[in-house]
């Protein structure tokens, strides 16, 4: 058996070729983890201004993350949507029901 653990910001084609190559020699059991999305958004928030984006308006910032229920930051994608995230968790890994 081999663990995973998923973090919110996992979802790429890598990261789903290697999920196929895995699953051919391993019984996956997944652990998900999310964490609390105002803490999520300052860790997020802190994370860009390290990497030294600017933001000039942080309603704005926060506007799109509601609209869209992510951000994406090359190669990541930060999933505030959790509903959308555990429906693209069952499509990468192949899951017809969570139990």
């Amino acid at each position: 058996m081999a663990a995973i653990l998923y973090s919110q910001e996992v979802i790429s084609n890598q990261f789903n070729k290697f999920i196929i190559n895995i699953k051919k020699n391993h019984n996956i059991k997944i652990v998900w983890t999310i964490r609390e999305q105002f803490s999520y958004s300052l860790s997020l928030l802190s994370m860009l201004l390290n990497k030294g984006a600017y933001l000039k308006n942080f309603d704005l910032f926060i506007d799109s993350i509601l609209k869209k229920g992510k951000f994406n930051f090359k190669p990541y994608t930060f999933w505030f949507d959790y509903y959308e995230q555990y429906k693209n968790i069952c499509k990468a890994f192949k899951i017809s029901q969570w139990k």
